[in-house]
């Protein structure tokens, strides 16, 4: 079960989550970790299928209920506009890690969402694999762009989470250790990133890329190692990769 970890984890490092989402359910297959359920629905959260990333958070949470199965629960049930769901797992997740800035600002948009919301509403129970995700409107409010990374021992991808952006309203720079984004939204409104990175990069050998649910930025280190952060100062504090081969890049943690 290990091996098949370990190779969804490095696909899903490559951007293949379709590739990844096969490793990790042979992973199910052969044991159903919690582990395994919880990466999975990380991979199904990349590509958009948000009613199956909340039945693997589900079965992830069941089995074990860890930080990351919770935040990825409320998640996916946010995109499903299951508000009250939604919350109720950023919530759990808090209670793990209380300090958690970005917990607290899910939680304040779940709020918000509730608040807002007409008619009947959202259930608290989470949504079954069957569910079908409703459309998803391109995002006009440069507010709600969030951005988050991982990394491998040579890359690190950065996701500017942007629903329904033209490439050719994508900018990208490359510098020796920053990164500056501006994506033109629906509307007119701009946004605007820009990252001051942890360690320099090797910008010939970054690259971009954008799909129907984010904008993608993978950036070549220019030495091999793990950064403690995306940005920072981290001169001679890279850690060197020591680890075994199956264990050298990293998939969602």
């Amino acid at each position: 079960m290990t091996e098949h970890v370990n190779a969804g984890n490095a696909a899903f490092v490559d951007a293949d989550y379709e590739a990844s989402l096969q490793h990790y359910g042979a992973a199910i297959a052969a044991g159903g970790s919690a582990d395994a359920y919880s990466k999975r629905a990380a991979a199904q959260l990349q590509l958009a299928r948000y009613a199956e990333a909340a039945a693997d958070a589900t079965a992830s949470l069941k089995l074990e209920p860890t930080l990351k199965a919770h935040w990825r629960a409320g998640q996916a049930c946010f995109a499903l506009h299951q508000f009250e769901a939604a919350r109720a797992a950023f919530a759990d997740a808090a209670k793990l890690e209380p300090s958690s800035r970005e917990l607290k600002r899910w939680l304040r948009k779940c709020d918000a969402e509730v608040e807002c919301a007409t008619g009947a509403a959202p259930s608290a129970v989470m949504p079954p694999a069957a569910a079908p995700a409703p459309p998803l409107a391109p995002v006009t409010d440069s507010s709600k762009i969030r951005h988050e990374w991982y990394q491998s021992s040579t890359h690190m991808v950065v996701s500017l989470l942007a629903r329904g952006v033209a490439k050719q309203a994508v900018s990208v720079t490359f510098g020796e250790a920053t990164v500056d984004v501006a994506i033109k939204l629906e509307g007119g409104e701009l946004y605007e990133l820009s990252l001051h990175l942890y360690q320099k990069i090797s910008p010939a050998d970054c690259k971009w890329s954008v799909s129907p649910t984010k904008v993608e930025l993978k950036l070549k280190k220019l030495s091999p190692g793990k950064w403690e952060a995306l940005e920072g100062s981290g001169e001679e504090k890279v850690h060197a990769i020591n680890a075994v081969p199956s264990e050298a890049e990293e998939g969602p943690a």
